[in-house]
């Protein structure tokens, strides 16, 4: 299985069904599994002025979903 391959809403279902994230409101959060892969980073909005936190997964998590 590649993952980049895949759409990024497979790949959030991916990381939802093995446990390193889940969804609180509209925002993905990491799980304390998810955590040590995974940092939380101010991005800019596309379309408005301001930041958001998005996740950004460590390349080091692929190898626990690809299990």
């Amino acid at each position: 299985m590649v993952l980049g391959m895949m759409s990024a809403q497979t790949v959030n279902n991916l990381l939802v069904e093995k446990g390193f994230q889940i969804k609180v409101g509209k925002n993905w959060t990491p799980t304390e599994k998810g955590k040590p892969f995974a940092v939380l980073l101010d991005t800019d909005k596309k379309y408005s002025n301001g930041t958001v936190q998005q996740i950004k997964w460590y390349e080091s998590v692929k190898n626990h979903l690809v299990q």
